[in-house]
């Protein structure tokens, strides 16, 4: 991602990573980025765990606007599975530290079928 990550910034936009590997974020140099010490495969948090999910975004925009070095890795300290979210004041519905509903999940599956059945968004 490093590598895209520069050549996006290049052209003015400004970018940042999210990390669960610091060893190969610190040889790949990119921009700015945010590390969290969670399990591979997993840089956002649990599936379906949003208030999780949305305080990883929340804390790599704060990031995006507060690192001014290039190549900055800042360290998330949250625990994986062990930590209560902070509320994310851009969430237009508040989330406790909780799953998605039955209904979300219902909306969820319908969308994957329909890009499913449509893959050209046709």
């Amino acid at each position: 991602m490093g590598l895209i990550q520069r050549e996006i910034e290049r052209r003015g936009i400004p970018t940042i990573g999210i990390s669960i590997v610091r060893s190969l974020t610190e040889k790949v140099k990119p921009p700015r980025s945010i590390h969290l010490y969670w399990p591979y495969g997993h840089p956002l948090g649990e599936p379906f765990v949003v208030a999780q999910q949305a305080a990883v975004l929340g804390k790599a925009f704060e990031a995006l606007y507060q690192i001014t070095a290039p190549g900055t890795i800042v360290d998330v300290m949250y625990k994986w599975r062990k930590e209560q979210y902070p509320r994310s004041p851009w969430l237009k519905r508040p989330v406790d530290n909780c799953r998605l509903s039955s209904q979300d999940m219902e909306t969820i599956n319908i969308c994957n079928c329909h890009q499913a059945a449509n893959p050209n968004g046709l």
